[in-house]
């Protein structure tokens, strides 16, 4: 009862002052996005391109995500680099074998 008389005190204020624009991120929001999207060094590469680089170095190896993201330096994003790395795999640069250990895809055919 409680939250519908809140919406209903929430409409009611929207009549009146005309409904509010959506928050806008604040700018710590904007630098932590933008961090973890571009290496350490600045030198504005994507994760992606920072993914592709570290398993280029050596195509025979086989990476868990938690590992990657180790090795990125980013420990507690281990979820968005699997989410990285499955895009790759979707287009085709990386080899997702069993056990979610990833290879670089020239490294999986050289193997084969």
């Amino acid at each position: 009862m409680r939250q519908l008389k809140k919406h209903k005190d929430t409409a009611e204020e929207w009549r009146r002052n005309g409904i509010p624009d959506q928050r806008q991120q604040s700018l710590d929001d904007d630098d932590e996005e933008e961090s973890e999207m571009t290496a350490p060094n600045g030198q504005g590469l994507t994760r992606k391109d920072r993914i592709r680089e570290l398993m280029r170095q050596d195509p025979q190896r086989l990476w868990k995500a938690g590992s990657m993201a180790d090795s990125l330096g980013v420990p507690t994003k281990t979820k968005s680099v699997r989410v990285s790395m499955d895009e790759l795999v979707r287009a085709g640069e990386l080899v997702k074998h069993p056990g979610s250990n990833y290879q670089w895809a020239a490294g999986a055919r050289q193997s084969i």
